[in-house]
Formats: structure tokens, sequence, C-alpha cells
């Protein structure tokens, strides 16, 4: 439930209440009577990190210096950058583990036609019995 600022339009008493949105304010605590009225107030939390409008899109203030501004990094484009080079390092380790299975197919494949080479060669060697 969140916090509601109040203030009373009989004693201008504030107050701050925790209720639900669509129950009706209660009675002043102040005068006792049902005066009291829902105020704006600001919220009592803060959005920090990126990807809010107060960090990211709202307009930063100008400077007189031109050349101060230059020299900030864009946080935007250093992600774009880090998530470029971890994409070609992803890449690149694919790559290296699909050539290593390709030679481990290939060493495989010769070591199963090597001993096939040895079976067929002792079965051509194998000495025949036959009376005769």
């Amino acid at each position: 439930m969140p916090i509601y600022t109040f203030s009373c339009s009989n004693c201008d008493h504030r107050e701050e209440l925790l209720i639900k949105y669509e129950l009706k304010p209660p009675h002043c605590s102040n005068c006792g009577l049902d005066t009291l009225v829902r105020q704006l107030s600001k919220p009592k939390f803060h959005l920090k990190g990126t990807g809010w409008y107060v960090t990211d899109f709202k307009n930063p203030t100008p400077t007189s210096n031109s050349t101060n501004n230059s020299t900030k990094e864009d946080p935007k484009k250093e992600v774009k950058q880090e998530a470029k080079q971890d994409t070609k390092e992803v890449k690149q380790e694919a790559k290296e583990s699909k050539q290593e299975a390709k030679q481990e197919a290939k060493e495989s494949k010769q070591e199963v036609k090597k001993e096939a080479k040895q079976e067929i060669k002792k079965e051509t060697t194998k000495p025949k019995d036959g009376s005769g």
C-alpha cells in the first residue's frame, strides 16, 4: 500500500497515511472532521541505474565549455562496444570449438579406417583349414 500525504482543509493539519488508493480518506486526527484532502507529493523512491528518463533520456544542461562534452564517453557507446567485443569472443570460441570437433572427427575416422584395414589383413592372412 502506498503512503499518501493528506491535508485538512479545516485546520491545515498535514499527515501521511498508509492506505489503499480506493479507500476514502479518514477523519482528521487534529480536528476530527471529515475534511482531509489527498495532496500531490514526490515519490519516496529514487530510480537508479540506466534505462530511466532521468539518467538516459533527459537532455543534459548545456555547459559553456564545449570541449568538456566532447571528452565525455557515452555510456551507451561503451556498452555497445563491450557487447560487440563479447560477441566477437563468443564467435571466436565457437569457431575454435568447431575446428576442434572437426579435428577429433577426422582423427576418429582415421582410427576406424586403420582398425578396419588391420581386420582385413588378419582375415586375408589366416591359414585356411581345408583337408583335401
